[in-house]
């Protein structure tokens, strides 16, 4: 891809931020109000875009990369696990496991699917949320383990529902039928969840901006 379609695409989604940074500055986005556009993203819009993002035709090269990504997603993390283990070596009590879990854990959700929107288009979102189904896997698995130390049966079981009802870890499943299955959506369903998935990448980064224009920059 040409680096000035890139550049055109950062420069479009930081014109976004700035439109949340407005609407916070004049009030028109409160902070109660951005917290509820955060929810209506990662529990709605995300996950229609992620869907979205599977509804096309897929060669056997395609299908070949996803079954790649998946495996390639579990050797990152693996080398992201170990490799923020060794740093955290030197560091000792309590600030060493939030520091690791925020080293393992990192944020590939909302802001990272409209980048890849964006510059990649549907594939790269495909990828990506493969990848995401990974982290989301170990963020309640691995990354509760860090901080209770072992699992109890109920607890076991609540975290489970909390990775299969998760909105974007059902898409992802959903798409991966879809795919597999070559199913054909009526034009009607298709149009929805397409649209609805396009919120994705201007909500996005209106959310961004409101969050950072709250920044008090004297005190980080």
């Amino acid at each position: 891809m040409e680096s000035s379609v890139i550049l055109g695409t950062v420069i479009s989604l930081f014109i976004i931020i700035l439109v949340g940074v407005y609407g916070s500055k004049k009030k028109i986005i409160t902070v109660q109000m951005n917290k509820g556009l955060i929810d209506i993203l990662i529990q709605i819009v995300l996950p229609f875009m992620i869907l979205s993002s599977f509804l096309f035709t897929y060669d056997s090269t395609i299908k070949s990369n996803v079954i790649k990504t998946f495996y390639y997603s579990i050797v990152a993390y693996l080398l992201i696990i170990a490799l923020s283990y060794l740093f955290m070596l030197p560091i000792k009590h309590d600030k060493k496991t939030i520091l690791h879990f925020s080293n393992v854990f990192v944020n590939t959700g909302y802001v990272g699917f409209p980048i890849l929107n964006s510059i990649y288009g549907s594939e790269g979102v495909v990828y990506g949320s493969i990848f995401n189904m990974l982290f989301v896997i170990l963020l309640w698995t691995y990354g509760i383990l860090l901080f209770k130390g072992k699992f109890h049966k109920k607890d076991l079981i609540k975290d489970l529902k909390k990775i299969l009802l998760n909105p974007s870890f059902l898409a992802v499943c959903l798409g991966i039928i879809i795919m597999i299955f070559d199913i054909q959506l009526p034009d009607a369903m298709l149009s929805s969840i397409k649209s609805i998935g396009n919120i994705t990448g201007p909500l996005s980064m209106i959310i961004i901006g409101v969050i950072l224009s709250n920044v008090k920059i004297k005190n980080t």
